[in-house]
């Protein structure tokens, strides 16, 4: 319910869901993480949840680190709160996972969350390496998320082509992201990723002295921005949270020469959720509005914002070790689910050694032991495994 009604932009009435449950199922990854992402989506509207949203995250991927969508919001919020190399840390953990099979399903945006991170280094050749080997590992798959992830990577290295320069290059990875997001019309969130490829694209036009082809464009971005604020159901984190397309719009206005117009899109991402002051304050793209009176008041306000600890609920990263993967501590012992302590095993479960919850009587553990006949049970909150071997 939790995630449908995030979907029906019902934030407030999905946290309360999201908390039903994990007060019922303390012990649910999945639980946790649409309640974080219910807390990332309320961002747009009170940017005090983002403390929150973290805590939740953190708890999924402590309770299940091989929950990989955790993994791959976690590094999202961390690119939402300025950490590059926490955020890439996380990313590839999750790349990581995906190469060694360990990872139950196959996910999108790492590579565009890396390729953020090394854009919002200053680094545009890695951003671009990044955004690429994210078309070209999506481009030959089938998944739902696979247009959502192509066009927001165009977009990605139509933004790392305009910071470098190449403004025909930029101008054409925009427009492949428009084009993507005209042959399949129903990419998820599509406006606000439609928002992000029209501001490029004026913004583009407007590095190349084309002034009639970007004013219409920049409208285009502004209207549209309008209409889909409001509806955070739409959102994705990592590239169409209302801070990011607001923080796009203000590119293109910065662009074509309107100041005015830029800050006051600064100040809405700000208000929406936007806490990375390191980019604000470095992106080439802003430099005309550094000497505008309310540009660096903007920077010291989000600059003051309190630091999220991404340490909470005994997640433990091997921060020294930038090499090494991110860890966890042994999670706390799982609580009972309170259903019948009757268990039917079926045979075909019996195949190798190892501990696992069967369907409909998760509040029992099964052992299966190394001789295949022999299975141990217990509850989730009992002392010890029962004396008895159940063959």
């Amino acid at each position: 319910m939790t995630y449908i009604y995030l979907r029906q932009n019902r934030i407030d009435r999905a946290i309360e869901a999201g908390l039903r449950t994990v007060t019922w199922q303390p012990d649910f990854a999945q639980a946790h993480y649409f309640l974080g992402a219910a807390y990332f989506f309320k961002t747009e509207s009170d940017p005090g949840h983002f403390r929150r949203a973290a805590e939740q995250l953190a708890e999924v991927v402590r309770l299940d680190p091989t929950y990989g969508s955790g993994w791959m919001m976690l590094a999202l919020a961390m690119l939402e709160a300025g950490d590059y190399d926490g955020a890439e840390r996380y990313a590839q953990r999750l790349l990581d996972m995906m190469g060694a099979g360990t990872a139950p399903h196959v996910l999108p945006h790492a590579e565009l969350a890396i390729g953020a991170c090394w854009l919002r280094r200053g680094n545009w050749s890695s951003a671009l390496e990044w955004h690429r080997r994210g078309i070209e590992y999506w481009t030959p798959r089938d998944h739902m998320y696979r247009e959502h992830s192509l066009a927001l990577n165009a977009c990605g290295m139509g933004e790392a082509h305009l910071r470098a320069g190449n403004f025909e290059q930029a101008l054409a990875d925009f427009r492949r992201a428009s084009n993507t997001l005209k042959e399949y019309p129903r990419i998820l969130g599509i406006g606000r990723i439609q928002v992000r490829a029209t501001a490029g694209l004026s913004a583009a036009y407007a590095a190349l002295g084309d002034a009639a082809r970007a004013t219409p464009l920049l409208a285009q971005a502004e209207a549209l921005l309008e209409e889909v604020r409001p509806q955070t159901g739409t959102a994705f984190p990592g590239g169409t949270l209302a801070g990011e397309i607001c923080y796009a719009v203000a590119i293109a206005q910065a662009r074509n020469g309107h100041a005015a117009a830029a800050l006051r899109s600064l100040e809405q991402a700000a208000g929406s959720g936007w806490r990375d002051w390191r980019w604000l304050d470095t992106d080439p793209e802003l430099e005309p509005l550094r000497g505008e009176a309310r540009f660096q008041p903007l920077v010291e306000r989000l600059r003051q914002l309190p630091p999220v600890e991404f340490s909470v609920h005994h997640l433990v990263l091997c921060e020294n070790q930038p090499s090494s993967p991110a860890c966890c501590r042994p999670p706390a012992p799982p609580r009972s689910r309170r259903r019948a302590p009757c268990l039917h095993l079926p045979r075909e479960v019996l195949h190798q050694p190892g501990r696992f919850h069967p369907r409909g009587h998760e509040e029992l553990v099964v052992a299966l032991l190394e001789n295949p006949d022999d299975v141990r049970l217990r509850k989730l909150d009992g002392p010890a495994w029962s004396p008895k071997v159940y063959r």
